[in-house]
């Protein structure tokens, strides 16, 4: 053992045999540890933190399909001393989402992203997902549909943030777990069938048990203008159709008289 780690990354058969040996796809550090990867359909993203001495953070690199690194290591977030950081990575329509839990002179954790291109390049500048006074950790990351969704634990409750491609937030952060003062850690998030399952670790009772909650993914139909139509008082959904009530997420109009109001229901 030569005191020294490094990210390997090994190819598996859909029968579960092990192909490669594992394939150094690191930068070379004497501590790189907790890898994370994500595949854009052509090659994989492979994340990982360099600890103990300089350069600390998070750096990248691309690993073909046959398991060999491809191209120079990507700095995605280099730090100034040794820390600790949580992070996550997922793709989404031509870029990669890698999101953190960043430390901050005030002594707690704000919960940062960055996108990167599938040419390896940084896409615009940081992005603050979940900032303020309290302490945000531990984020996942997965695409939903058309969006991203974030997810971290903020003192205790699960919260939840929704993205699109091009990192812009859409509306304000909210719980996925209960307000009830218990103890939550270890978030992790899923989506398919139309459905979200966000599960968590809860201390309850002396012990610590599995929570979820399942909610319905964020909807929104691309549809004609029909600014020419008379449309009657009521909610609507985007393809113009007149609904009851704004029964799951989704992007709403609300016409009251001559007053028009767009809702973004997210759950």
């Amino acid at each position: 053992f030569s005191g020294e780690y490094r990210v390997r990354a090994s190819r598996v058969t859909k029968e579960g045999v092990v192909v490669d040996t594992g394939i150094h796809f690191g930068s070379g550090h004497p501590f790189e540890t907790k890898p994370k990867v994500a595949f854009d359909g052509h090659r994989y993203l492979g994340v990982w933190l360099q600890k103990t001495q300089q350069p600390y953070g998070l750096f990248g690199r691309f690993i073909t399909t046959d398991c060999r690194p491809q191209g120079d290591v990507i700095t995605i977030r280099e730090l100034s001393f040794d820390y600790d950081l949580l992070f996550d990575i997922a793709f989404l329509d031509g870029r990669y989402l890698i999101v953190w839990g960043d430390p901050t002179f005030q002594g707690d954790e704000d919960i940062l992203g960055q996108l990167v291109a599938r040419d390896g390049s940084l896409i615009g500048s940081v992005i603050d997902i979940a900032t303020g006074n309290e302490f945000q950790s531990d984020p996942q990351v997965i695409r939903s549909g058309n969006y991203f969704l974030v997810v971290w634990d903020q003192e205790g409750t699960i919260m939840a943030r929704w993205l699109d491609r091009s990192g812009q937030l859409i509306g304000a952060s909210f719980p996925l777990s209960s307000l009830t003062p218990y103890q939550r850690e270890n978030p992790a998030i899923t989506s398919g069938g139309g459905r979200l399952l966000g599960v968590w670790m809860e201390y309850r009772g002396g012990d610590y048990d599995i929570y979820g909650n399942l909610d319905h993914e964020i909807s929104i139909a691309e549809g004609d203008s029909r600014s020419e139509v008379e449309i009657e008082p009521g909610i609507y959904d985007l393809l113009g159709r007149r609904v009851d009530k704004m029964a799951r997420p989704g992007i709403y109009f609300i016409l009251t008289g001559e007053k028009k109001s767009k809702v973004v229901l997210i759950r």
